[in-house]
């Protein structure tokens, strides 16, 4: 039963842990857009204040997503750390309208957990 315990709180650390880094939050943040959960999506972002922030930018992405047939895939191709709180992510992206991009996307680190920085370019 101890070994059992162990390999959950191991698993549960791995998890959590690789959300937890920049190239983690953009994986969480294109993973939320493939499902359509703009709200998680939102949770990806740094400096919102509020529900009504998250809200108003849940509804800009649900907009977005349509107007591009929703995300069919992305790959995080690689990051580089400036320092303890600044990293930026080069991700490439393909919606469902055949439309497809690269970008380099600024990151921060907020209260010990990476966000996306929409400042950041």
């Amino acid at each position: 039963k101890l070994g059992l315990f162990l390999s959950v709180v191991c698993l549960l650390c791995m998890v959590s842990c690789s959300k937890n880094s920049p190239k983690g939050v953009m994986k969480t943040y294109y993973s939320a857009l493939q499902d359509k959960q703009y709200e998680e999506a939102t949770r990806c972002f740094a400096g919102l204040e509020g529900e009504d922030d998250m809200q108003a930018i849940a509804g800009k992405l649900k907009e977005g997503m349509e107007k591009n047939e929703v995300l069919k895939s992305y790959e995080v191709l690689g990051d580089s750390l400036c320092n303890d709180t600044l990293a930026f992510v080069n991700t490439r992206y393909v919606y469902g309208n055949g439309e497809e991009g690269v970008s380099n996307i600024g990151v921060v680190k907020q209260n010990g957990e990476w966000k996306i920085d929409p400042m950041s370019k």
